[in-house]
């Protein structure tokens, strides 16, 4: 049977269903980006998407953010198409709906099924070295970084230096939760300095040292903390699996402690730190 063509004047209500269907599956796919970046409703829920979705996946954080903006441009996308659009059948205009949900749907049990086989891997939080595990073998001290003012350095020579132990935290530049953290850790470590040293090291790989030392110098935390570039070897040799992952060194070059979870308050730091000096 020949389907009839809607004439150009008709109402597009298929086109219109269309454009808030898939925005709305957009939106819903990066709600935990926008979540994880300061809307303080869902409190319990903004943590565990931050834990499993933006501390352990950098990467599908990225893309999420990407969604989240592709949303806002599909208003445009179905204005420009939508004359072509009311000339089709009915069977062609659900045919392309469908096939927009289909890929969400995928998308979205991609990034469950990475999780999942993933979660094995995850850092629980408060967990001291040793327990359950062996600690890490003390390869990592001799393994060079570079800070962002070009001097190379170990983190068995910094022990040395010091006399005291090091607390490292691995972040990257775009990740928010990273942002929280330091500014927290920045309120309190005055209380600390003269007995703790803390490294921040670049997570990854792809930022350069140019990066890292402008976004010290904008958050006032140049020449407070000592900031790497990323290294890959020391990432691997701590087997650290997450942003905003925290790990305390002892002075005798000891895993004594380490953290996996996203924000931190400036109480929990100061626990952190007194953890240090136990």
């Amino acid at each position: 049977m020949r389907e009839t063509a809607l004439p150009t004047s008709a109402p597009s209500g298929t086109v219109i269903g269309g454009e808030l269907m898939t925005s709305l599956i957009l939106r819903v796919i990066s709600l935990p980006y926008l979540l994880n970046i300061g809307i303080p409703t869902f409190v319990s829920l903004k943590q565990l998407i931050n834990n499993y979705f933006h501390a352990y996946y950098p990467a599908i954080m990225r893309w999420l953010y990407v969604l989240s903006k592709i949303s806002d441009y599909f208003n445009i996308l179905f204005y420009c198409v939508e004359r072509r659009l009311v000339k089709m059948g009915p069977l062609k205009r659900r045919s392309l709906l469908a096939s927009v949900i289909i890929v969400a749907i995928a998308l979205v049990a991609g990034i469950a099924f990475i999780q999942t086989n993933q979660q094995q891997n995850t850092i629980q939080a408060e967990t001291p070295a040793g327990i359950g595990e062996k600690k890490e073998q003390k390869s990592f001290l001799s393994i060079p970084i570079r800070t962002v003012d070009g001097e190379e350095i170990t983190i068995g020579g910094i022990l040395e230096e010091k006399k005291k132990p090091v607390v490292l935290y691995f972040f990257a530049t775009w990740c928010p939760t990273c942002r929280s953290d330091l500014k927290n850790l920045k309120t309190v470590y005055n209380e600390f300095k003269e007995d703790v040293e803390v490294i921040v090291v670049g997570f990854d790989l792809s930022e350069s040292v140019e990066e890292i030392r402008e976004y010290a110098v904008k958050r006032g935390y140049y020449g407070l903390w000592t900031f790497t570039e990323p290294s890959g070897d020391l990432i691997a040799s701590l087997k650290v699996t997450a942003m905003a992952s925290k790990i305390i060194i002892s002075p005798d070059g000891e895993v004594v402690y380490r953290e996996g979870y996203g924000v931190v308050d400036e109480a929990r730091w100061r626990s952190i730190l007194s953890t240090a000096l136990a």
